[in-house]
């Protein structure tokens, strides 16, 4: 599989590092949702729930975009599991103002690429009010059972 190509708006740029802090989080959703989302995994908060996924094994892969004054506009995550064998993506989210630009195709590509230099395959959960699955489609990501909102995508080591 080839490489995807991962361009931003100009004055948008990946931060090399991947570093984004517990507030840089909140900032780009509701800090409800957030901490639901780190609750389904057993945590109290997303500190929190980055802490268990560190001690249950669980390496957190991000990428975050950031604009040229280095405020977090978007950011995605690859979870991969303690075998190395299967990541899972979430926690993609672009800023509601910068939506709509490429932000989050651009993000999801990357972290596309990203499990392809790993080897990984890939699953992801897609939120019932996502437009997206044509594109996850295009990427090699079908569903587990028909109608399914859990995708799958095997590895693609062997296409290279």
């Amino acid at each position: 599989m080839h490489s995807l190509e991962t361009q931003l708006p100009k004055e948008m740029y990946f931060d090399p590092e991947g570093h984004i802090t517990p507030e840089e989080v909140y900032s780009l959703q509701n800090p409800i949702v957030t901490d639901w989302v780190a609750k389904l995994w057993g945590a109290q908060r997303i500190e929190d729930y980055r802490a268990k996924a560190a001690r249950e094994g669980v390496a957190i892969h991000s990428t975050v975009v950031r604009d040229e004054d280095a405020e977090v506009i978007a950011a995605g995550d690859v979870l991969i599991n303690s075998s190395n064998t299967e990541g899972h993506l979430a926690n993609l989210v672009v800023r509601a103002e910068h939506r709509g630009r490429g932000i989050g195709q651009a993000i999801l590509f990357d972290r596309v690429n990203f499990a392809d230099t790993k080897n990984l395959a890939l699953t992801t959960v897609l939120s019932p009010q996502n437009n997206l699955r044509t594109l996850y489609h295009k990427l090699g990501f079908s569903p587990r059972m028909p109608s399914a909102r859990l995708l799958y995508r095997p590895n693609h080591s062997s296409d290279k």
